[in-house]
């Protein structure tokens, strides 16, 4: 899914204060390794977005031999940063030429010292992934599994390329991506065996692929020791539902209630807990639960900012901003 985040006249504005764009009826001129150049340092004192903008109105193959002859003359390693985050920034920016620019990007990175370029290039790899998974942009998966295949134990990653999985596998009930889904967090277990988070996951993961007693292998230690909200609010839920399914309904409202304490907002908890409360006999108490929620206001007072669901199908994708900021502090340097 392809979206455009930029207003049409501020798009044009931009354009047209363009250093590479002639005035109407005259010759455009060529774009120049100095226009590449003022461009990347426009980049690097911090005005990210004009500095995008302006690089995305150029046509790419008039980039092609500037970003070459800045190549050649470039010297300081956070000159090669500059150039390789703000490639990037058009690509979120923009989504203009997304392919030449996440290519150019990418032979920036091979620029920099295998080695020492190793963080760096980790965050790059989140923040693309991240930026994409919350477009919810098919992108998502390509780009998380090229970080996979660059940092094949890296907890972080793995857990964002499961999540994608995971998210996308039970929504279209695609059983592959759900197993490719549990391969991962197994993966994860092996080598970090005290991980809450892919615990929960291959739980979630293992309920839908209705394999409900190993499920709750995992969701109950999970459940112990997870302290983000959306990953416990999850295994509440799960949990709930598979001692539901074998009748056990005061374990499952135990779950539900935590559950609807954690986010009173989200209507699955609300449901869960209502039908759970109808079938243990307490009428009384179901009406309540549907009554707040629905004519009480819950169901659409800051429900944005407070579903878990929502966030856990997101997984850490909300630490986007915070790693450009980290990406942006190396450019300083």
């Amino acid at each position: 899914m392809k979206l455009t985040h930029l207003p049409r006249v501020g798009v044009l504005l931009c354009l047209l204060a363009s250093p590479v764009l002639s005035a109407p009826g005259e010759r455009q001129r060529s774009f120049s390794v100095e226009d590449y150049t003022k461009i990347v340092a426009d980049y690097i004192e911090g005005d990210y977005r004009n500095a995008a903008l302006a690089l995305a109105s150029v046509p790419t193959e008039q980039q092609e031999s500037a970003i070459e002859a800045y190549r050649e003359r470039v010297i300081h390693e956070s000159h090669v940063k500059a150039a390789l985050l703000l490639h990037t920034k058009v690509v979120m920016w923009t989504r203009r030429d997304e392919s030449f620019h996440i290519r150019k990007a990418r032979a920036w990175m091979r620029e920099l010292d295998a080695y020492r370029r190793r963080p760096f290039e980790k965050t790059w790899f989140l923040v693309l992934g991240y930026f994409y998974m919350r477009s919810v942009d098919l992108e998502t998966q390509p780009t998380l599994e090229a970080a996979a295949s660059v940092f094949p134990k890296d907890v972080e990653i793995l857990l964002a390329l499961g999540t994608w999985k995971e998210t996308a596998g039970w929504m279209k009930r695609d059983k592959d991506l759900l197993e490719e889904a549990e391969a991962i967090y197994r993966d994860i277990l092996q080598w970090a065996e005290e991980t809450p988070e892919a615990m929960v996951r291959m739980g979630h993961v293992l309920e839908i692929l209705n394999q409900e007693e190993e499920a709750l292998r995992y969701l109950e230690p999970g459940l112990d020791t997870c302290k983000d909200p959306a990953v416990c609010f999850v295994a509440l839920l799960t949990t709930g539902d598979i001692y539901r399914q074998r009748g056990k309904l005061a374990k499952a409202i135990e779950n539900y209630r935590a559950a609807v304490e954690l986010d009173p907002w989200c209507q699955s908890g609300v449901v869960a807990l209502s039908h759970a409360l109808h079938e243990s006999g307490d009428t009384g108490g179901a009406y309540e639960m549907v009554h707040e929620y629905f004519i009480g206001g819950k169901a659409t007072t800051e429900k944005e900012e407070h579903d878990l669901w929502w966030k856990y199908s997101l997984g850490h994708s909300n630490r986007l901003n915070s790693l450009l900021a980290d990406l942006r502090k190396e450019v300083q340097k």
